[in-house]
């Protein structure tokens, strides 16, 4: 990772004393540059669509919950009654079904994140790697260029 920031310190370097030889990006590194733009934005989104679900499902949750308050309040107008009974099994599900929709947001919501964070970091830092390989490889071609460039003989040079 060091080699990498030297090696496009040293290049934002050359390029501000203009001793750099600006070369175009090859077709694999603007593959990899967009790979790496794309990454990042599947990121973004990936984190805002799970916290969009997390909030969808505490509503059907909460909804769930004023549901079986309102059963249980009605369960009251018929004790010791058949009616009375199933309101009150009624309320008891749907407060089992909104605990398990709660505890389904947040694990889902984790599980989702978790495995995407997972694959996205493993592509990107593997794309970060072959980038700053890259550029490595760049800095050393013009380098190597430019020493060859000073070598040749001048066209005006007498010999």
């Amino acid at each position: 990772a060091m080699a990498g920031f030297l090696a496009a310190r040293m290049r934002k370097v050359q390029e501000a004393i203009g001793t750099a030889t600006v070369t175009e990006d090859p077709e694999d590194v603007k593959d990899v540059k967009a790979h790496l733009k794309q990454l990042k934005t599947l990121n973004t989104n990936l984190s805002k669509y799970s916290k969009q679900y997390a909030q969808y499902q505490a509503k059907l949750a909460q909804t769930g919950d004023k549901l079986a308050e309102s059963l249980l309040e009605y369960s009251a107008l018929y004790p010791q009654s058949p009616l009375g009974e199933a309101l009150v099994r009624t309320a008891e599900t749907e407060q089992a079904l909104s605990s398990l929709r709660h505890a389904y947001a947040s694990e889902m919501t984790e599980i989702l994140v978790n495995q995407f964070r997972r694959t996205l970091e493993e592509d990107l830092k593997r794309a970060s790697e072959l980038k700053t390989k890259q550029e490595e490889a760049r800095l050393q071609f013009d380098i190597h260029l430019k020493k060859y460039k000073d070598l040749q003989p001048k066209s005006d040079d007498p010999k």
